[in-house]
């Protein structure tokens, strides 16, 4: 199949100020038809490939959608050594055991598609190596899906990650077109080592929408991963992990999207609680954590908490720096997002300076420029906005320092 043409990115103009929500088409939310076939996800051969295609050229499996195909290969099937997972603290981790299925912490048997515990994958290949996976009693559940806690070994090689369980297609694709087309919002991606099944085999996805079998998404724990001998990561008031959800009216899923992204519907009222939450923050972002009134409290409270990290920033022309990056990414990038997330990591090094270290998470409902959403354009400006808006506070917080430090 030959490349996705490209057509130039929609002008995004310097936007500063109060924030004002993006007004959202009427065609996003009473379209009924989906958009033509040639709108959909395009199949891998589009998209450059695997990232684990050099690993997987020796009997893969490739998926097309439903049903699943009958996997042909044998994987290495290695005893996991029990020792600490690296970057996971004292606790205990569970030694894989060939042959007998593994159950998940935190996880619904459901997720299996039968009654049984849910098998999961001992080991992963990548590049030459076989890596067997340590997992950690900690892991259970992020957000609406479960996410282990695990580590990759190879000889004296650790690796933390997080694993994924997927019961659709639509994360795995997202990595897999992003990564494979090299675009522009990839780098700012966690570091993918691929989707494999319950036996460890590579998998690929050509469709989005509902699988037959749990699929494995393996991605770097990004926060394990900043963590060293010379560097930590904070965790004090406003100045912890945080998960910023984009939460402009227009980069919420509609029915259009949800049509090329294989979701299925929910009832309006869904939607209309939805709306009234992601509107609580009165900005482009919501964060929460906690039970469900902390949740909202924390929702209402999302703008002081971007301005609490931001004041915290040793180096803030640094920060500031690096989110210009990210905007020019965001507007070069040949997807819209939608539903999606930046994570925020403070590291702090032994000199008490600290940095915040920027991730693009939560990609599921995005989806290619070739897809054909009429509100397209939209999304791009909608999120290109958001990030300007963080710079706008970013260079607030500069503007305050050197207040601050004249009047001393």
């Amino acid at each position: 199949m030959s490349d996705i043409a490209r057509v130039p990115s929609p002008g995004v103009s310097a936007w500063h100020g109060t924030y004002e929500p993006t007004v959202q088409t009427a065609a996003s939310e009473s379209a009924s038809t989906r958009p033509p076939a040639s709108g959909l996800l395009q199949p891998l051969s589009a998209f450059g490939g695997h990232p684990n295609r050099a690993a997987a050229e020796t009997g893969k499996r490739r998926i097309l959608g439903l049903p699943w195909m009958k996997a042909s290969t044998s994987t290495v099937n290695a005893q996991t050594p029990g020792i600490t997972a690296g970057g996971l603290g004292s606790e205990e981790t569970q030694s894989a055991q060939p042959g007998k299925p593994q159950s998940i912490p935190g996880s619904s048997s459901a997720l299996s598609g039968s009654g049984l515990p849910m098998r999961r994958p001992e080991t992963i290949v990548l590049g030459d190596n076989a890596y067997s996976i340590e997992y950690s009693q900690r892991s259970g559940e992020a957000g609406r899906s479960v996410q282990l806690k695990a580590t990759l070994k190879h000889g004296d090689e650790s690796i933390p990650v997080r694993i994924k369980v997927l019961d659709r297609s639509n994360e795995a694709l997202a990595y897999q077109q992003m990564l494979g087309k090299n675009d522009a919002m990839a780098k700012f991606l966690p570091h993918c080592y691929g989707t494999v099944d319950s036996a460890g085999n590579p998998l690929e996805f050509t469709q989005p929408g509902k699988i037959a079998a749990p699929a494995f998404l393996v991605l770097r724990d990004e926060v394990s991963a900043v963590e060293s001998e010379s560097s930590r990561v904070v965790n004090r008031g406003d100045l912890r992990v945080k998960d910023f959800k984009l939460s402009d009216k227009a980069l919420r899923s509609d029915r259009i999207e949800r049509k090329i992204n294989g979701f299925p519907e929910k009832s309006r009222a869904y939607y209309a609680t939805k709306d009234v939450l992601m509107n609580l923050s009165r900005g482009p972002f919501v964060t929460h954590e906690g039970g469900h009134l902390d949740k909202i409290r924390q929702m209402a409270r999302t703008n002081q908490a971007v301005d609490g990290m931001f004041n915290s920033v040793t180096d803030k022309s640094k920060l500031l720096s690096e989110l210009k990056v990210l905007r020019d990414a965001m507007q070069k990038s040949d997807f819209a997002f939608v539903d999606s997330s930046l994570l925020f990591i403070p590291v702090e090094d032994r000199s008490g300076n600290v940095s915040i270290s920027m991730k693009f998470i939560d990609p599921a409902h995005s989806f290619h420029k070739s897809a054909a959403h009429p509100d397209f354009s939209l999304k791009k400006d909608a999120a290109v906005k958001s990030v300007d808006w963080l710079i706008d506070r970013a260079q607030k917080s500069i503007l305050e320092g050197l207040a601050s430090s004249a009047s001393t």
